[in-house]
């Protein structure tokens, strides 16, 4: 970080970094005037990282949490005990465990316990691991850039590899989705490899959202949720103003538009009128800001409203600084009216009407792969670094990344999205749509990029693509059949090592109300649900009813009633104390099996199913059911034994095992199906169709379910492997 005065760039001296260091591992975060305070620098300088309307650096957020929850005690901690008691708030999940953590091993008062459990780490990664930032953090206090410093450790690091027959094993990686992907990723190029030998070039469309966190989805979901009530918002105006009975998503585009820039063309500054933006024959245009043609952003984020004949006769295919900033009035005029947009697009639209040159617009016509290899999302990153190992330094030839945005506009253009369904949008109900994304991806050329490009310019609905010649004669119709008769490969689920139980340990009582034994949990009231409270799950009636008593008090329910402590319910002791209810034991409709001598839980998942014959006393072939639980399965692998039998108890021979994920053939009414098995019970066996990609609840009236193994047998039941390029061969185990 440098900073900037009276027109002179300097770096910070290494008493400046010492000092900024040491108050930053004091606080969460520091804007950059208390940075100036800090350092004693004019007010009036301006550090480098402050462009971008960037106000604050992030501190030691870590360290500031722990010490507001536990005082001095973290400065006294060794370097040892701190990555502990580190290692104690990532993996003890229960409030109460990690707050008797905090009271038996660190010796805790019982309120500084209380506020331990209650730390909030931050749900992200981090770039490095323990070990390298030891070795880094010495060279960036010394003035470095994380570059530099990493190349006088690894003078190596970034050179490519040499090329390679087939894919290595991937590294490690933090992020267990992305291992497991590119493990996937490996075993299906391989498999083609093995076939078809090295293709001469692999695409791959740009993944989304892979690394976000609970805390980054939560903000997704957010804004999504803020979106749908804006369109609803803007969907009712429509109805109110224009009346009918039905909204275009073009109509409720526009309104958002128009809000967005207060019902103001951003260029000449006339008024706009919902009769005028929503008629047959509007008066006003939805422009890109960065024409369409130069840049393919068809995106909400490019788009404003233009007066149509501006936009026609002056503004054109040019961005606006090309098209108005030779005259400075009216840009000054058109900028400030930009400055008042209201939405969370506002300061990237003012961006993209300040920009001198559309970035990296000559390669993006000229060498499109090039130009989308810049792009650093993290799964598309990781997985064309992985596969660039088949070509070593010549991978960027070889190995492009396209954006999902590009093959939209492909499948849109070549009618793909017809084949799976009816509406012409694009469906997920099926998984073979990722094969006629592949099919537009594997399309996705520099030659195809210029045709959309030229296409596109000029063309007020930009989407529809007029006169977009297919790749070859015949193009439809073979694709058609292509996916017709495509089998989908699912991954299978044979791992021993996942959660052998759910997280919750329960108690087992026996009720003074009906003398049984129950399955019983201890949580915190406001954790309470509403069907806890009206089914009388709380165990002890006393506490129940004290705990019912409040809630009528407050009006609430339990989540909003009990959200602050001081509106927790109260019971007189017999000494005549009032003691405070946090927490109640609650009966819960479960049978939990018994671990380690002691502990009650429920088991998480059954490992497989296990199939076998028999012939009964008339000489009749039946077959017979084992049910393995992950916990028996973990067994089986500790005692050295197969985790799959190949006989039972009475030495009736294995036909096969299904785990999740497995694919079988079922004769349903008459007509064989190729399945996948999705569930495991101790009852019943769930399948779907290989192509359903459905949630279970949209799939309720498909469900295949068959209730025993001889059931199953009547299906004519028959396992199968489909090889990763969807070749069926039959199987047993």
């Amino acid at each position: 970080m440098g900073s900037t005065s009276l027109g002179t760039d300097r770096e910070l001296s290494k008493e400046e970094r010492i000092i900024l260091f040491s108050e930053m591992d004091l606080h969460e975060k520091m804007t950059f005037a208390k940075v100036r305070s800090v350092l004693n620098l004019p007010r009036n300088s301006r550090f480098n990282l402050e462009n971008g309307d960037r106000k604050a650096l992030v501190g030691n957020i870590t360290a500031c949490r722990i010490r507001e929850a536990i005082g001095e005690t973290w400065e006294a901690m060794a370097e040892g005990s701190r990555s502990q008691m580190l290692e104690d708030l990532l993996t003890i999940e229960n409030a109460q465990a990690l707050a008797k953590r905090g009271e038996t091993h660190w010796k805790f008062d019982r309120v500084a316990a209380e506020h331990f459990s209650e730390i909030e780490l931050e749900e992200d990664y981090s770039a490095f691991s323990r070990h390298a930032m030891r070795r880094l953090l010495p060279l960036l206090e010394f003035g470095k850039s994380i570059t530099e410093a990493i190349l006088e450790l690894d003078p190596n690091h970034g050179t490519p590899p040499t090329a390679m027959d087939e894919l290595p094993p991937c590294e490690n990686l933090r992020n267990p989705i992305v291992q497991r992907t590119l493990a996937e990723l490996r075993r299906i190029i391989n498999h083609l490899i093995a076939v078809h030998g090295k293709p001469e070039a692999i695409r791959i469309e740009l993944a989304r959202d892979l690394k976000q966190g609970s805390k980054q989805r939560e903000e997704s979901y957010k804004r999504m949720r803020l979106r749908e009530r804006n369109n609803a918002a803007a969907k009712a105006r429509v109805l109110t103003e224009l009346g009918g009975s039905e909204v275009k998503a073009w109509q409720i585009e526009r309104v958002l538009l128009a809000d967005e820039c207060q019902w103001h063309c951003p260029y000449t500054g006339q008024p706009i009128s919902m009769a005028k933006l929503l008629s047959n024959e509007s008066s006003f245009d939805v422009e890109h800001i960065i024409p369409f043609s130069r840049s393919l952003d068809d995106s909400f984020a490019n788009k404003t409203l233009c007066l149509a004949e501006e936009n026609r006769n002056r503004k054109g295919n040019r961005t606006p600084f090309e098209a108005y900033s030779s005259n400075a009035d009216s840009w000054a005029a058109m900028i400030g009216r930009v400055e008042h947009f209201q939405s969370d697009y506002a300061e990237e639209k003012l961006r993209r009407f300040l920009l001198r040159d559309v970035p990296g617009e000559s390669s993006f016509i000229e060498d499109f792969s090039s130009a989308q290899l810049n792009d650093t999302r993290y799964m598309s990153k990781k997985a064309a670094e992985y596969v660039g190992h088949l070509y070593g330094a010549d991978f960027r030839k070889h190995v492009q990344v396209t954006k999902g945005q590009v093959t939209a506009y492909l499948r849109s253009a070549w009618s793909l999205n017809e084949i799976l369904s009816k509406s012409g949008r694009k469906s997920r109900d099926d998984h073979r749509h990722h094969a006629v994304d592949a099919i537009a991806v594997a399309l996705t050329t520099p030659e195809m990029i210029r045709k959309l490009s030229e296409i596109s310019s000029g063309q007020s609905r930009a989407r529809r693509f007029p006169g977009m010649p297919d790749p070859w004669s015949g193009f439809g119709s073979d694709v058609r059949q292509s996916i017709e008769k495509m089998i989908v490969s699912h991954r299978v689920e044979r791992r021993v090592n996942g959660q052998l139980h759910k997280e919750t340990f329960y108690g087992i009582i026996r009720s003074r109300e009906d003398n049984k034994e129950h399955a019983v949990v201890r949580r915190r009231i406001e954790m309470l649900t509403d069907k806890e409270i009206k089914e009388n799950a709380i165990v002890d009636p006393s506490v129940r009813k004290a705990v019912e008593t409040k809630l009528g008090e407050l009006n609430l329910p339990p989540a909003k009633a009990f959200q602050e402590r001081v509106n927790h319910p109260h019971m007189p002791s017999r000494d005549g104390r009032n003691i405070p209810i946090h927490s109640v034991r609650v009966f819960q409709d479960v049978h939990p099996e018994t671990i380690g001598g002691t502990r009650q839980v429920q088991l998480r998942n059954n490992h497989h199913l296990e199939i076998f014959s028999k012939t009964d006393r008339n000489g009749k072939k039946m077959w017979r059911e084992r049910i393995v639980s992950l916990l028996d399965a973990k067994h089986r692998l500790r005692e050295h034994r197969p985790i799959i039998a190949k006989a039972d108890e009475d030495g009736n021979p294995l036909i096969f095992s299904l785990a999740i994920g497995e694919a079988v053939e079922l004769t349903l009414k008459g007509q064989k199906h190729l399945c996948v098995v999705q569930k495991i019970t101790d009852s019943d066996y769930f399948f779907k169709f290989h192509n359903d990609a459905r949630l279970d609840k949209e799939r309720s009236k498909d469900k295949i379910r068959i209730s025993g193994p001889n059931s199953l047998m009547k299906t004519n039941c028959q396992k199968v492997v489909v090889t990763p390029t969807g070749l069926i061969r039959y199987a047993n185990d």
